[in-house]
């Protein structure tokens, strides 16, 4: 949801890596780029709820590990 309308379009939405993390790979987390500027006050709200199958391990609920050269 942005600025109190629900986003419908897949533009600028680039899904989760499901593979283990590399410095080459992309983000485990998934990216979203807005359709329009921000000038600082208009809010960006998600919400996500796993599917039942996937809540009995670890790997379901919170996916693969970040990369980290650490």
């Amino acid at each position: 949801m942005m600025n109190n309308a629900l986003i419908t379009a897949t533009t600028g939405y680039i899904a989760a890596v499901k593979t283990t993390a590399t410095a080459t790979t992309g983000d485990v987390r998934g990216t979203y780029a807005l359709q329009t500027a921000s000038n600082g006050t208009l809010v960006f709200a998600a919400s996500q709820a796993p599917l039942f199958p996937n809540m009995n391990s670890a790997v379901g609920l919170y996916g693969v590990t970040q990369y980290t050269a650490w």
